[in-house]
């Protein structure tokens, strides 16, 4: 005989666990993935149900899930694996993403302001609809336009004699101190998507005192990952 039966729904709750990758400290909401050891890629959702925060991680929904109102920031970093990283457009809060120290990365903001750092690896890069911050290293970015007037800083690192090269040659013969080598700041240019194409522009004036802007319009070349 044929059996069958009516149409059914079924409900499936995902309990949600903590993923020791979501903090909250004060008012930001801080995400930084637990390192892995099978190379594979991280994903990050981050989404608002309910009027609370939800964190996804590799899968996993973190028991994390502050208010949105009580949250004036996001964070989230990247690790050395790739990572995928989403916001949700509805959420508007301002947000900072780091590409990490390297992997393949996807970098989506949501729906607020968000600073945006890709200096290694590589990164394609969605902006918000609100004014980005977006800095990077050359040939580390491909980002895509967006409504959003992102003022966009690609830096170039630079090389120098360490000082333990310079010691070297005052002291041919040793014995010698040691220190460890040092670096420059990064020099590049800034860009504005213009009909969709990035133009070259000046390097700008900082904001006026009080502005949101103000720091990262100052800053915006040094603004390295964990800033």
């Amino acid at each position: 005989p044929n059996l069958t039966s009516a149409p059914a729904t079924e409900t499936i709750t995902v309990a949600a666990i903590p993923t020791g990758a979501v903090r909250v400290i004060g008012n930001v909401l801080v995400v930084d993935p637990v390192p892995r050891t099978d190379k594979g890629t991280n994903t990050i959702a981050i989404t608002q149900t309910g009027g609370n925060l939800n964190v996804t991680v590799n899968g996993l929904l973190d028991v994390n899930q502050p208010a949105v109102s009580s949250i004036d920031r996001i964070v989230v970093y990247g690790s050395k694996a790739s990572d995928n990283v989403t916001i949700d457009p509805s959420l508007t809060t301002p947000a900072t993403i780091s590409g990490g120290a390297g992997g393949t990365n996807v970098l989506k903001a949501g729906g607020g302001p968000t600073r945006i750092h890709a200096w290694f690896g590589r990164n394609t890069i969605t902006g918000s609809p609100q004014p980005d911050a977006i800095t990077g290293a050359r040939g580390h970015m491909r980002i895509n336009p967006t409504a959003g007037n992102d003022l966009i800083y690609e830096g170039v690192f630079q090389k120098q004699p360490s000082f333990n090269d310079k010691l070297n040659n005052a002291f041919p013969n040793g014995p010698r101190p040691k220190h460890p080598a040092r670096g420059k700041l990064p020099v590049g240019q800034y860009y504005r998507f213009v009909n969709n194409h990035l133009v070259p522009i000046g390097t700008p004036k900082a904001s006026a005192a009080g502005s949101r802007n103000a720091q990262v319009d100052q800053n915006l070349p040094f603004l390295l990952p964990g800033s």
